[in-house]
């Protein structure tokens, strides 16, 4: 039998039947293992859990292996399990064979190879797998830092070459002059050899062994799946909001059947989630020893895979925030801040995305213009520099936003998520929707009050300084006097929320402000202060409110 390497299209064409006759016996009958759950994070981390049987053999062989996080993988039965992973070689279908896999299968035998103007015949040379087998030992560090040189230098390859990289260059042994001639892969059109080679590809299976049949539980967190939320909030009604939660699940993990989802709303301390177990078949020591030293270097803090907002959770008081439940215990009874909400069982395919609705409810809701205006000073009681509040342009807008404020109508927390705004069936905007508990208020922005124009200015009074040594250090005594002035061009009263942040000393205020003293200012040599006025502009109306403060200067 001659058999010729043809581009692919002709190849599978060909000879597809006889791969497929070759892959019906790969040991997948006795893989009865499945994923009864997925728990998801919003960081691209999801629990995983399966259930199977131990047969009376005392073996069961599991190829849903995963790369578990560092720590999580755990299996639960009745009986002591023992697990282990092992390379087992499988039959691959020739839609999935690239040239050279094909011709590292080649190895030993006999060939034609066509060029583009010349044909040459020979004995195809090369090294094996386990030949080119070879692991890094040097799990040193340098500075606490990994020595990635050391782990990707030439010979010392952490990773073992994989067959889908290929030779840079294929040498062929010429009869009967015993000649070797190399080739470029990109020269050879096609191939004729006599018989197919049994295309195999080596991959990781998951062993269990017990000495008693029974059932069988692993769980472990890994990567590959979550879920990203989003809130429609319609404010068509004056009074009443209506306001529906949704999430996109993307699987990028397994095929998933018949698998209960659960979303996971919270903030994960996963302090080893960027670092994979070495029960992982592509795990190596050289690799977990640079991500546990990466881990351990991160703060416990960032140690969820991503800082955005959106990823993590942010919350929030509402602003005019008068009337949120008082604080007590939660009301599902949970242990910790996560919340496990269940969508149903669903089916999933790698690569698959799939749009589900969660939950809707209404509300009653006030619309307001608020209007923040952020502290402009250092710690140190100096001006805050043009260019630090162009790098946070959000922190330091004082522009006026039309925004609702209304009670968590769900019997779950709303997670940190985009929330888009409609009226009338028209958009209005959207912005992030913060944390909330149950019952607990929270505020949406919805654009700019351009009708609402608002001013803030503040300046030193003159002859207010005061030289001062404090601790040894040479310090100065200054006050500040500022004014709000806000006006109304709407042809209807608005409800305005005034908050302004400063470093110092309150003297005196208008209106009668709500006055709160911030944590943020707890190592600074000024108290870090908050003012909240709640006032109602009339149409056409001007509303000036003054202040005063002492601030000490380095």
């Amino acid at each position: 039998m001659v058999a010729e390497w043809l581009p692919m299209k002709a190849l599978t064409t060909l000879l597809v039947p006889l791969i497929c006759a070759f892959a019906a016996d790969n040991g997948r009958a006795q893989d009865t293992a499945k994923i009864d759950s997925v728990s998801l994070f919003k960081n691209g981390l999801a629990v995983v859990r399966l259930t199977d049987n131990i047969p009376q053999s005392g073996k069961l062989t599991m190829s849903t292996l995963p790369d578990p996080v560092h720590g999580t993988f755990w299996i639960q039965s009745k009986h002591p399990v023992t697990a282990k992973v092992v390379i087992r070689s499988v039959d691959t279908p020739l839609a999935a064979v690239s040239q050279p896999e094909l011709l590292q299968k080649l190895v030993g035998k006999t060939v034609t190879v066509h060029l583009k103007e010349d044909s040459i015949t020979g004995e195809v040379l090369g090294e094996t797998r386990e030949q080119r087998k070879q692991w890094s030992r040097d799990y040193a560090s340098v500075d606490g830092q990994p020595n990635w040189w050391n782990s990707w230098s030439v010979g010392g390859s952490s990773n073992p070459p994989s067959a889908e990289t290929g030779p840079k260059l294929v040498f062929l042994k010429t009869a009967p002059d015993g000649k070797v001639v190399s080739i470029r892969p990109q020269q050879i059109l096609r191939v004729e050899f006599d018989d197919l080679p049994k295309i195999q590809r080596e991959r990781p299976v998951l062993e269990l062994e017990s000495a008693q049949a029974g059932e069988v539980r692993v769980e472990y967190l890994t990567k590959g799946l979550s879920w990203a939320p989003s809130y429609r909030i319609d404010i068509s009604d004056p009074k009443t909001l209506s306001i529906a939660q949704k999430t996109v699940i993307r699987n990028e993990l397994t095929d998933l059947r018949d698998v209960e989802f659960r979303l996971i709303s919270g903030f994960p301390s996963v302090r080893f989630g960027g670092v994979d177990s070495p029960i992982s078949a592509r795990q190596t020591w050289t690799n977990f020893f640079q991500q546990l030293t990466q881990a351990n270097q991160r703060p416990a803090s960032a140690s969820i895979l991503s800082n955005s907002g959106i990823a993590q959770q942010i919350s929030v008081v509402a602003p005019g925030n008068t009337g949120g439940r008082a604080l007590g215990p939660a009301d599902q009874g949970e242990s910790v801040d996560l919340h496990y909400q269940s969508v149903g069982r669903h089916s999933l395919a790698p690569g698959e995305s799939i749009a589900l609705d969660v939950a809707t409810a209404k509300a009653d809701y006030e619309r307001v213009v608020e209007w923040n205006i952020a502290d402009t000073r250092a710690p140190n009681g100096r001006h805050i520099e043009a260019y630090q509040r162009q790098q946070n342009p959000d922190k330091f807008d004082e522009s006026a936003w039309d925004a609702i404020i209304f009670a968590n109508p769900f019997d779950f927390p709303m997670t940190t998520a985009p929330a888009m705004l409609v009226h009338d069936g028209k958009f209005q905007g959207q912005q992030t929707s913060t944390w909330t508990n149950p019952g607990d208020q929270t505020s949406v922005r919805v654009t700019k009050a351009l009708s609402v124009s608002a001013r803030s200015t503040e300046q030193e009074i003159t002859d207010s300084r005061k030289n001062l040594r404090i601790a040894g250090n040479d310090l100065y005594q200054v006050r500040v006097e500022g004014e709000l002035t806000v006006n109304n061009h709407r042809g209807k009263s608005v409800v305005i929320l005034i908050k302004r942040r400063f470093s110092g000393d309150l003297l005196e205020a208008s209106d009668d402000p709500d006055k709160k003293l911030l944590e943020a200012g707890i190592y600074s040599i000024n108290p870090r202060n908050e003012l909240s006025w709640r006032i109602t502009l009339e149409p056409g109306a001007e509303k000036v409110i003054s202040y005063q403060y002492e601030v000490l200067v380095d």
